[in-house]
């Protein structure tokens, strides 16, 4: 235990008149306590919170699709609430009044329009959609789980040790998260810099779970393959294995409520060498390297993964670097084709842009990649340096922001310059350079032309 400094009297003074101040608008929010049961049987979920603060006004909600499946929101245990759609407004809070919601689970899970929110032994459901909280909360207030013997929870928090305590944190309550209940383990993976909470759901057997927790324990490490570090120091990552589906992984996505975590839709009935063999999974594994980047970041999201899924695979002898090239060659062939549109930053999920929007932005990482090593440096770098200083981070970052950080490790390389550029850019980037740089012709890479050239082995060699 670190023990306090000496102060005096004086200084002593100042502090205790401050703590005896009334509250200012820009004060620190009120911490909470909560408390999530499960009655399983019943299918019900209780959330109790708690504040030792007095306020004058807290207003409590969920998401907004959350009241079709709220039973009872009460406070104090006698006060019925009726919030509507945006929530309810609760006015003289008293210090140490808690309120308590119960939720329809079975209700919730049967709503995923896939299908898979609600099994036997288990419930997959958005914390939008049964997280009752005020919008607004001290980042260090907290969420217990006291579920019954033999029922487990996956969650996004941080861990508060090894309880089943989390810290909630500052991320905005509306940021998408994911959250499962049910009879299944939660398993450790540790890696240098971090570890990965791992729950598979229990949609298939025992036998071919286990099959899918050696294979992700096989494949994490992928995740060392830039600079020897995991990217966050604790990721929740929820598999759903999916019976009779024989598509590898057909899905995954990175969420950010509550902090980074990892979903991967799995084949079930693919086998060990199709997942292997599937780049999904390192894709949304490279995600991890940086923060929300929102909208206007997409392109540089996962154009980042996109290079990555390649380029680590490569790294880690799941194929030779010949073949992680004329994958990423085939990768910008793919967004070439799209032809001309909007800016690359104004590119949504609409248009039928997204091959633009992930190879454009991957060649936006290679030719950065390509400066960064002729400077000596490389993206591994930069961005090992951004995760020491700013990962994990609670706040989007407009994507000026995280370019202007990575740019000042190496001015030289141009980043941000090209990053402007790029945002800015309606037609497919020119890489004639870049592939004469790293001694490539366009659509024609294979054995017997790749001659030794030192800047293009160093992205791919072996870790």
């Amino acid at each position: 235990m670190r023990m306090p400094n000496p102060r005096s009297a004086w200084t002593t003074l100042i502090s205790l008149l401050l703590v005896a101040a009334p509250c200012s608008a820009g004060a620190a929010q009120a911490r909470w306590e909560f408390v999530v049961g499960l009655e399983p049987a019943q299918e019900i979920l209780t959330v109790r919170g708690c504040s030792a603060q007095a306020q004058a006004l807290v207003r409590l909600r969920a998401g907004s699709q959350a009241l079709p499946y709220l039973k009872s929101l009460t406070r104090g245990g006698q006060q019925t609430l009726r919030p509507d759609a945006r929530g309810v407004r609760v006015n003289d809070w008293q210090a140490g009044e808690c309120f308590e919601a119960r939720i329809d689970l079975k209700s919730a899970g049967l709503a995923d329009r896939y299908r898979i929110g609600r099994g036997k032994d288990y419930w997959r459901v958005s914390p939008a959609l049964w997280f009752w909280r005020p919008r607004r909360l001290n980042p260090e207030s907290t969420l217990e789980f006291r579920l019954p013997a033999g029922w487990s929870e996956s969650v996004p928090w941080t861990p508060i040790g090894e309880s089943q305590r989390y810290r909630l944190g500052a991320t905005p309550d509306d940021w998408p998260a994911q959250t499962a209940f049910g009879r299944f383990d939660e398993t450790l993976i540790d890696l240098p810099g971090g570890r990965l909470r791992v729950a598979i759901l229990p949609l298939v057997d025992a036998s071919r779970r286990q099959s899918v927790m050696d294979w992700f324990k096989d494949t994490a490490p992928v995740l060392l393959a830039s600079d020897g570090q995991v990217p966050l120091p604790d990721t929740q990552v929820l598999i759903v294995p999916l019976p009779g589906v024989s598509e590898p992984v057909p899905w995954g996505q990175v969420s950010r409520g509550g902090a980074a975590a990892v979903a991967l839709f799995v084949g079930a009935d693919a086998g060990s060498e199709a997942w292997r063999q599937d780049w999904t999974t390192a894709h949304e594994l490279a995600h991890l390297q940086h923060p929300f980047l929102g909208s206007r970041g997409r392109w540089l999201a996962e154009g980042l993964a996109s290079y990555y899924q390649y380029v680590w695979r490569a790294r880690t002898g799941q194929f030779s670097a010949t073949e992680g090239w004329r994958r990423l060659d085939a990768g910008f062939k793919r967004g070439r084709a799209v032809g001309s549109g909007p800016p690359l930053a104004e590119l949504g999920r609409g248009w039928g842009g997204t091959m633009r929007v992930y190879w454009a932005g991957a060649a936006y990482w290679l030719e950065s990649d390509i400066a960064l090593r002729q400077h000596g440096s490389s993206l591994d770098a930069v961005l090992g340096a951004f995760r020491r200083q700013h990962l994990p981070s609670e706040r989007n970052w407009p994507p000026e922001d995280f370019i202007t950080a990575l740019d000042a490790e190496v001015p030289q390389a141009g980043l941000l310059a090209r990053y402007q550029r790029y945002a800015s850019d309606r037609e497919f980037p020119d890489l004639r350079d870049s592939y004469r740089a790293l001694g490539l012709k366009i659509g024609q890479i294979n054995d017997e032309e790749m001659p030794a050239n030192p800047l293009r082995d160093s992205i791919m060699k072996q870790r």
